[in-house]
């Protein structure tokens, strides 16, 4: 990610990210950016790679990240596939499946994309090194109450 290829193009406008020793964008972690554009990142993912009616990222490059590319033993009880960047995950709820799209940091910082209910949502937090506690948010959280919620709304 790099200011004039993404956090400009988005609107981004406190962010950190840190550097290689090539002075290349490191996107393995320490990322730094507000809660409103990490929902940025997931909607610009919805979209197929716009924003605003601006093409930011191909729609090759997006469905390819999207797609599964390796497939990892079952997590917390849901099959768990992972793209480029994106976890994976399928969702049964009202015996529906819904695919999730999630992108997580260290600590509970998640962008996850729901596309067939064209939702983006986002948790923040601050268990750093603490998996355990955070870790089943997309697969218990998501299903139980951010699914449910909207099906409801319907």
């Amino acid at each position: 990610m790099s200011h004039e290829l993404l956090a400009r193009p988005l609107q981004f406008r406190s962010y950190h990210l840190n550097l290689q020793p090539t002075g290349e964008v490191y996107m393995g972690g320490g990322a730094s950016i507000r809660p409103r554009d990490q929902l940025k990142l997931g909607q610009l993912y919805l979209n197929g790679g716009t924003w605003n009616g601006r093409r930011v990222l191909s729609a090759q490059w997006v469905r390819q990240s999207l797609a599964a590319h390796a497939e990892f033993e079952p997590r917390f009880g849901v099959d768990h596939l992972y793209g480029w960047g994106w976890h994976i995950q399928h969702l049964v709820v009202g015996g529906r499946t819904y695919t999730e799209y999630s992108a997580g940091g260290n600590g509970g910082q998640l962008v996850i994309i729901v596309p067939k209910l064209d939702m983006v949502v986002g948790f923040t937090g601050g268990a750093y090194g603490e998996f355990q506690s955070w870790g089943r948010w997309s697969v218990d959280l998501i299903p139980r109450y951010i699914i449910a919620a909207a099906l409801r709304a319907r």
